[in-house]
């Protein structure tokens, strides 16, 4: 093993660390023309509509234009009842192998920058849509935003020591800085920059216990905070 340790080492990346994960999202679509993927956070629409908690919600406020996606029809109904707006119920990934579906015939507009907010984390197999996404941003050189929970994050390590293991019930797989950046390089994307970011859980004593550490540690090395935010672009080469 001591032999082949510089196959696997990687020194870990350097990136600026926010404090919220939506903070950093929301500053990053203000102002531009918003494709917003996963937009319904299901199942936990409803909830985070209640809290005012739903990333969706404040890109609406935030951006100059915003069409939400989702495959979720019924999600995508309770938001359009709920705070307006403009959906669209489509799987991305077929526009992999459509070069010449326009974005603005599918969007109606040109959009700027196209969001997956923890999208990916959900899906057995990402690389097709990024390729879709990648193709559709292709057209006007958009950029593309991803963020994605951390496998190295300081809280996985808390929950690991008292036993535990903190993950969504609906999630498949979690990334390292490192297979974020390979995941979007075989999608034929090129990596911009590689962020952190913390989140917030709550406001008892059980959840500061958690957010203290993280975020104190995280300061000092931004590869310990709860996500990662990689910003990317379609790749000619």
């Amino acid at each position: 093993m001591a032999a082949d340790a510089p196959f696997f080492r990687r020194r870990l990346r350097s990136g600026k660390l926010s404090r919220l994960r939506d903070e950093a999202i929301v500053e990053t679509c203000r102002g531009r023309r918003i494709v917003h993927l996963g937009c319904v956070d299901a199942p936990l629409t409803r909830e985070k509509l209640h809290s005012q908690e739903l990333l969706h919600r404040k890109l609406l406020a935030a951006s100059t234009d915003l069409i939400g996606v989702d495959i979720d029809q019924g999600g995508i109904d309770v938001l359009r009842d709920t705070i307006g707006g403009e959906y669209l119920c489509q799987d991305l990934s077929v526009y992999q192998s459509s070069p010449a579906v326009s974005a603005v015939n599918l969007f109606g507009f040109e959009p700027e920058l196209y969001v997956l907010g923890d999208v990916i984390e959900h899906l057995h197999e990402p690389v097709p849509l990024l390729q879709g996404v990648g193709a559709l941003a292709s057209k006007s050189g958009a950029d593309i935003l991803i963020s994605t929970p951390n496998a190295l994050a300081v809280r996985t390590f808390i929950n690991t020591t008292l036993g535990y293991e903190l993950m969504h019930p609906e999630h498949v797989l979690v990334h390292s800085p490192t297979t974020l950046a390979r995941l979007i390089q075989d999608a034929g994307l090129a990596l911009n920059s590689l962020d952190y970011y913390n989140v917030k859980t709550g406001e008892d004593w059980s959840h500061r216990l958690y957010d203290i550490p993280s975020r104190a540690l995280s300061t000092i090395r931004p590869a310990w905070a709860d996500g990662l935010i990689a910003t990317c672009t379609f790749s000619y080469q």
